[in-house]
């Protein structure tokens, strides 16, 4: 803000002002909206208050409420679609991560496609004030806190969706759902054409999963030495680096258990082959794994859950802090997922890479047909308290 040009004051510099909008505020007297002593102003398809420029006009911008800084821009604001996405400026900060820094900016400042229709908007917000149904085009996260007031349009923390439920069909459209539940809670697809329920209560798991596939449980409870195969769970442990470092199993394994003496363990001290990821297949090549479930017993890592589908694509991703060596204390993790996975890898993300689970569940489902996401998502009803970060130590029960 200057003080002397409640928008902008110039006195000798070259100004180029495009793609904006100059709009509701006053210099420090109450009175001017801009001046210009010197020097020139060049704008290019912007509104700025009271006229007087070429390439600008002096429409009201339609802001949701600018009293309470919330600068989106209502349904019928002339500023949509109102800029030319030529003079928008070159993702120099690499915005989206994907390494290319001369594309143009592909984020507005909500994190949104900056270009959402037939041109962009004008401001730092792309698209209208959100419906109840937001399209992916101009949605990449959708909010919902219990008690939140606001207009409740999922579109922020203030004006979140209040029930779970009436967001479950559009979480699919957006890039991440964030649920408040006391933390900051993230849902986040890796893959446009998958999604996933992501959970640290066994129960809501069970139930999850048991919808989505065929549930087996193993605690291991009967086994005395290394173990290549479940058959009670459909699964087969899938040899690593063509076989080279296996996959690590073994239960009766000395150590923390959350059922029984034994785990599933790739402690080398006590179990062949060593240490590396616990990585499991369906034993049914015409099955795919739809949902998997456990306890972090070794209370010293935290342990990292991968989802790859049959071309090796990571469909999901998510992480479980261990604990202290306190049964009350054993984190839970459980992914759904709505692609069949071909391969799940459990391994450690930190501590000596030495780890434990115990009470393994697997749900395996026939690869055809593939369910549609919204079939999770549905599910995430049944417990949206079982909701938790991704590559987030969750540190509660």
């Amino acid at each position: 803000m200057a003080i002397t040009g409640g928008a902008f004051a110039n006195n000798s510099s070259s100004v180029a002002i495009r793609n904006s909008i100059l709009y509701g505020n006053q210099n420090s007297s109450g009175t001017t909206t801009n001046q210009i002593s010197g020097g020139g102003v060049t704008v290019a398809n912007s509104i700025i208050q009271g006229g007087g420029f070429t390439g600008a006009t002096d429409n009201n911008p339609l802001f949701v409420n600018a009293n309470a800084d919330d600068l989106r821009l209502k349904a019928g604001s002339p500023a949509l679609n109102a800029g030319d996405v030529n003079l928008l400026p070159a993702d120099s900060r690499d915005l989206d991560g994907d390494g290319n820094t001369t594309e143009k900016i592909p984020l507005d400042l909500a994190g949104n496609t900056r270009v959402a229709g037939a041109n962009v908007d004008l401001v730092a917000y792309e698209g209208a004030e959100l419906s109840p149904t937001p399209t992916p085009a101009n949605s990449r996260t959708i909010f919902v806190r219990a008690n939140a007031g606001g207009t409740n349009n999922g579109t922020s923390w203030v004006d979140a969706f209040t029930d779970l439920q009436g967001v479950l069909s559009r979480i699919k459209l957006a890039k991440s759902a964030l649920v408040w539940l006391g933390i900051i809670i993230s849902l986040e697809f890796t893959s446009p054409s998958a999604s996933a329920a992501i959970f640290n209560n066994k129960t809501t798991f069970e139930t999850a999963a048991s919808v989505a596939g065929n549930l087996a449980l193993e605690t291991f409870d009967s086994f005395t030495g290394p173990i290549f195969q479940l058959s009670s769970l459909g699964i087969t442990f899938n040899p690593m680096n063509a076989g080279i470092q296996p996959h690590s199993i073994l239960a009766n394994c000395p150590g923390p258990a959350f059922s029984s003496p034994n785990v599933l363990a790739n402690n080398n001290a006590c179990a062949f082959p060593g240490r590396g990821s616990i990585a499991s297949k369906p034993t049914n090549p015409s099955n795919g794994i739809v949902g998997i479930g456990f306890f972090n017993t070794g209370g010293d890592d935290v342990l990292q859950l991968s989802a790859f589908d049959a071309s090796n694509n990571l469909i999901e991703q998510a992480t479980v802090s261990g604990s202290s060596l306190n049964p009350n204390a054993f984190k839970f993790l459980g992914v759904v997922t709505s692609t069949p996975a071909s391969r799940i890898e459990i391994s450690p993300v930190g501590g000596n890479g030495i780890f434990s689970i115990d009470n393994l569940q697997v749900a395996t489902k026939s690869t055809t047909p593939v369910p549609e996401p919204s079939t999770i998502l549905g599910i995430v009803t049944l417990g949206l308290g079982a909701l938790f970060s991704k590559k987030y130590n969750q540190d509660d029960n």
